[in-house]
């Protein structure tokens, strides 16, 4: 299955007592997977990722293959797995595209107005701050930013049914600074 796994930039993050570091493109494996104990820890909704790295200066995000044992959390989107492949390093932009990816497909699930580092999720109305992003929801939203911030809007009916979804970068031609985009 497919999933997002955050680390420090150098690819290493806790595992177990210990530090371990992953390479791209190799499968690793770990004999058991049982969420909070042991095992490889990703997430389905790369948000859930921002819990355990927020900051997107010390950190990297990936998409990564979850495979073998799969034990899930429960309490959020989160993961264990005794097999995992890094597939693609993602971006911001990259990473903002899976975010609302992940909420179109699961619009049933609760999406709460959450802040962690560069990039906010807001009901009705956000601004992203510099260098970050703003995922925007709801039956009339809007968003604005700075240059070079990243703008993404989904609409949605009373129902939660998706209505529209766009995500840009505010590039100053095709979307402006600090203005404010509806869908």
């Amino acid at each position: 299955m497919l999933a997002y796994k955050g680390f420090k930039n150098d690819l290493t993050c806790t595992l177990g007592r210990g530090t371990y570091r992953f390479k791209e493109n190799i499968w690793h494996e770990e004999k058991q997977a049982n969420c909070v104990q042991n095992g490889f820890h990703c997430a389905e909704d790369p948000l859930d990722c921002l819990f355990y790295y927020p900051d997107w200066d010390t950190s990297a995000y990936y998409l990564v293959e979850a495979a073998g044992d799969i034990d899930e959390d429960g309490r959020d989107s989160k993961i264990s797995c005794t097999r995992l492949k890094l597939l693609k390093k993602l971006d911001m932009f990259d990473f903002v595209n899976a975010a609302v990816e992940y909420i179109c497909h699961h619009p049933e699930r609760k999406i709460d107005n959450r802040t962690h580092g560069k990039i906010h999720v807001k009901k009705s109305e956000g601004r992203a701050k510099k260098d970050g992003a703003v995922i925007v929801y709801g039956e009339a939203p809007m968003a604005a930013g700075p240059d070079g911030s990243i703008l993404a809007l989904i609409k949605m009916d009373q129902g939660n049914n998706i209505a529209g979804v766009c995500v840009r970068k505010v590039d100053g031609t095709h979307c402006k600074p600090d203005t404010w985009y509806q869908i």
